[in-house]
Parts: structure tokens; C-alpha cells; sequence
């Protein structure tokens, strides 16, 4: 019986993850923070509920180079095939949304323009009434952001 149970959730699980979407390319959403940053200026603050308005999720993380989606889903209590694996990538970032137990979305973004993971960034999980990211440009002009939870 225990077998039968342990065969059942495998499968479940492999259905649930073959359902659910790929991430998603992050450009839209790269542009979207980058032009709500000042043009003339080397630091600025962004709500991420402004860029992901039409978005249905209640909280999120950034996944920073060489984190396993598990660590994103465990942190987010929330499990989907969508959160990129960045285990081996130094050249990528994720934005990965979350409403209940689901994760609801997932952005791959490069980090050419925008680093979503500077020195010393320790993501955590931010509500989404809470999730602001205050950026500084680096000495390449790189966007650089650290976490701010109002």
C-alpha cells in the first residue's frame, strides 16, 4: 500500500511540473523596471507591484546565480516546474511570484543592465505590498539593486 502511495505522489508530481509554464523571458519586465529608474540619476527605488500590476501573486523572491530552484521554492513555500534552475548560470536572475502554495509566475532575466543579486544580497521572500527594490548604479552603470521591505 505504502508503494502504491509513494508510485501516486511521484506521479502527481511529475504531472504537476510537466503542467506548469516555462519561465518566462524576463526583456518585458527588465524594461519595465529599467524605465521606471531615473534617467538622469544613480539611484531610485522600485514597487514591484507597479511592474507586475496584472500579476496575481501575494509575495516573490529573486533567484540569484548558482541557486537551485528548490531553494526558491522552499523559500517561497511554493512549489511549480516554472522556477528556473540557475544552479550553473553566473549570467542569470529570476523573479518568481507566489499566491498560496503555488508559485504563479517566473521571469529569467540576464544580468547585463540589472542585477537583481548585488554584493552581499541575501534574497527573502517580500509581500507584495512590501516588495521594493532600491537600485544604485555601479562605477559600468549597472543597475544594482538591494532589498528594501517598507
Amino acid at each position: 500500500m505504502k508503494r502504491i502511495a509513494v508510485c501516486g505522489l511521484a506521479v502527481l508530481a511529475a504531472a504537476l511540473t510537466a503542467c506548469s509554464p516555462a519561465p518566462s523571458s524576463g526583456t518585458d519586465v527588465e524594461a519595465r523596471i529599467l524605465d521606471a529608474l531615473p534617467e538622469d540619476g544613480d539611484s531610485g527605488e522600485v514597487r514591484m507591484v507597479d511592474i507586475l500590476p496584472d500579476a496575481r501573486w501575494d509575495r516573490l523572491t529573486i533567484g540569484c546565480p548558482y541557486e537551485e530552484a528548490w531553494e526558491m521554492s522552499e523559500r517561497l513555500q511554493a512549489w511549480s516546474g516554472s522556477v528556473p534552475d540557475l544552479a550553473q548560470r553566473d549570467d542569470a536572475q529570476a523573479i518568481v511570484l507566489a499566491r498560496g502554495d503555488a508559485v504563479e509566475r517566473a521571469w529569467l532575466l540576464d544580468r547585463e543592465e540589472l542585477d537583481l543579486c548585488g554584493p552581499g544580497a541575501e534574497p527573502e521572500v517580500l509581500a507584495r505590498d512590501e516588495a521594493v527594490l532600491s537600485f544604485t548604479q555601479d562605477a559600468d552603470g549597472r543597475w544594482v539593486a538591494d532589498w528594501v521591505a517598507d
